[in-house]
This record gives structure tokens, C-alpha cells and sequence, in this order.
């Protein structure tokens, strides 16, 4: 090593190291086969695209007016402070959610196998993203 690169490499007493500017590398996410162990299919697709057809948006509309306390949770009257229950708005896309996809054929699977908190919410985000619109 030359002296040029140990006196790089030495801290100048009083000064401290400057942090690295690089961003770090993203982690791939694992993704989780079934107990066999054969990576033949992932247990949950978190990218299942959810084509909304005129009669899934329809199920979805009857389903946030006909249950009042959904209604509520997602479309505050106005007023001071709304009356949830202390529930987020989440918890009620959750509920959406089961009520659209626990007896749907082509999404069952799928909302079946979201187990973990994280990929319940990866769905209910879903709706939340198709109310937004």
C-alpha cells in the first residue's frame, strides 16, 4: 500500500468519516412456494391484477351502500369527529374485500392464501385504489 492510500484510509483525528452517498440495494422479496418446496407456485400473487368488471364494481358500490357501518367508515357525514367504532378505513376495505373476493371464482384463491397482516392489506389496497378512482 502506498502512503498516499494509508493516509486515505487513516481518519484525521477530529474529523469525522463522511457517509457514503450511494443508495443501498434494494432486498428482493422472497418469494414463498408451497410447503413442499417446489417452486411451482407462489402461495400469494401480491401482483394479481383485479380486473374490475361492470359487475364486480357493481358488487362493490351495493356493498359499501347497503352495510351503513362501512358506509360510514369509508364516507364520514360531516360534523365534528365521525363514529367508527375505532376503526380505520383499512379495516374497512378489509371488509370490503371479503365480502367482494371470499366467494368470487376467479379471486378466491388468491384472497384465500393472503394470510399475514401485509398481504391482507396488499388487497386492501386494492379497493382503496378502485374508490379513489
Amino acid at each position: 500500500m502506498s502512503a498516499m492510500a494509508k493516509k486515505d484510509a487513516k481518519a484525521t483525528p477530529g474529523k469525522a468519516l463522511k457517509p457514503s452517498k450511494a443508495k443501498p440495494t434494494p432486498k428482493k422479496a422472497k418469494v414463498k412456494t408451497s410447503e413442499s418446496g417446489d417452486n411451482s407456485e407462489p402461495l400469494v400473487d401480491e401482483k394479481t391484477d383485479i380486473e374490475y368488471t361492470p359487475k364486480l364494481s357493481a358488487k362493490l358500490l351495493s356493498a359499501i351502500t347497503d352495510d351503513p357501518d362501512i358506509k360510514q367508515g369509508l364516507f364520514p357525514s360531516p360534523g365534528a369527529n365521525p363514529r367508527t367504532g375505532g376503526k380505520t378505513k383499512a379495516a374497512y376495505h378489509l371488509a370490503l374485500c371479503v365480502i367482494l373476493f371470499e366467494e368470487d371464482a376467479e379471486y378466491k384463491l388468491p384472497f384465500s392464501q393472503a394470510v399475514t397482516p401485509k398481504q391482507k392489506q396488499t388487497w386492501a389496497n386494492k379497493i382503496k385504489n378502485r374508490i379513489k378512482r
